[in-house]
């Protein structure tokens, strides 16, 4: 475990690129890493334009609603093997799939609510695309 109290774990995105899942330690200890009841609403599909910017962003109403996502935090990274970090605060559980700009995607599913996270590298790392289910 990391010094920031994240849990992390390899995953392998959609282009066969290797990055990194988190989740709090606390919530991992709490069985956040076991599968949950279906606590969501219904499959989605969702444009949105998360750029780099270093700071949370709440989401307008109508996109929290449909994809269970409070807030996001697109940030640079140092000290790490990866440039990038999406933070994202969720209301509901689901299998989550971030699309870049590049077109590659990252899957978090979630199986509890609360900050969850990826490292990653990208050419371009403005998130434009979401998918639950």
């Amino acid at each position: 475990m990391a010094s920031d109290g994240i849990q992390w774990t390899k995953g392998s995105s959609r282009k066969g690129v290797e990055f990194e899942i988190g989740v709090r330690a606390e919530a991992a200890a709490a069985g956040g890493d076991a599968p949950a009841p279906q606590s969501h609403g219904d499959d989605f599909g969702m444009k949105v334009q998360w750029p780099v910017e270093n700071k949370w962003v709440d989401l307008p109403r109508d996109q929290e609603k449909m994809s269970g996502i409070d807030r996001v935090n697109v940030s640079t990274q140092s000290g790490s093997v990866y440039d990038y970090r999406f933070s994202f605060v969720n209301n509901q559980t689901y299998d989550y799939h971030f699309h870049d700009e590049t077109g590659d995607s990252y899957r978090v599913n979630t199986y509890s609510v609360g900050e969850h996270f990826f490292r990653f590298n990208s050419k371009k790392p403005t998130i434009v695309y979401v998918t639950g289910s």
